[in-house]
C-alpha cells in the first residue's frame, strides 16, 4: 500500500453509516405505528416532554447569551485594532444558523 492510497474501510463506512441510518428509520417507523400506551404512561411521558423542552430552551437562550457576550468583545477587539483581520461576522452568523436548526 503507497503512502497516498485510500484505505479500503474509508469505502466501507459511509455505506455502512446509510444502512444504519435505514434501520433507524426502520425501528423509528415501527415504534410510531405502536399504542402509546396507558393514561398514566401517557400523563408521565407529557411531563417528560415538558421538561425536555424546558431544558433545551433555556440551554439555547444561554448560549445566545454567550455568543452575544463573544460578539460585542470580537467587536471590541476588532475596534481598537488589536487585530486587523478579525471576521465577527462569519462566526456569529454560523452560530446562529445553528442555534435555529437545533431549536
Amino acid at each position: 500500500m503507497s503512502a497516498l492510497s485510500i484505505p479500503f474501510y474509508w469505502y466501507f463506512v459511509p455505506g455502512v453509516s446509510v444502512i444504519a441510518l435505514f434501520m433507524a428509520l426502520y425501528f423509528f417507523k415501527s415504534m410510531m405505528k405502536k399504542e402509546e400506551g396507558t393514561s398514566r404512561m401517557k400523563e408521565i411521558a407529557q411531563y417528560v416532554r415538558e421538561g425536555a423542552f424546558c431544558i433545551s430552551f433555556s440551554t439555547i437562550q444561554n448560549g445566545f447569551y454567550c455568543f452575544l457576550c463573544l460578539i460585542y468583545n470580537f467587536h471590541y477587539i476588532s475596534f481598537f485594532r488589536y487585530s486587523k483581520s478579525f471576521r465577527s461576522y462569519r462566526f456569529f452568523n454560523g452560530r446562529l444558523f445553528l442555534a435555529f436548526v437545533v431549536f
